[in-house]
């Protein structure tokens, strides 16, 4: 498991819902480059199935993203 973004994935995962992590908010400061959207995936049932991330540099933050997840 990859959790380098854990910011995005853990908060769309704690909040059971999509998130915008932007820079210094990711929780590890090696990650302050990024911007991440994620978006827990669910199966007709509710029950998880996996998250969805899109991640790039800050710098290159596409409002749109969050949509995309």
């Amino acid at each position: 498991i990859w959790i380098s973004s854990v910011g995005a994935i853990g908060t769309a995962l704690a909040e059971r819902g999509a998130v915008n992590v932007f820079g210094s908010e990711h929780f590890f400061e090696g990650n302050a480059f990024l911007t991440c959207s994620a978006s827990p995936i669910q199966d007709a049932q509710g029950r998880l199935m996996g998250v969805l991330d899109i991640s790039s540099d800050y710098r290159a933050f596409q409002r749109h993203s969050l949509g995309l997840v």
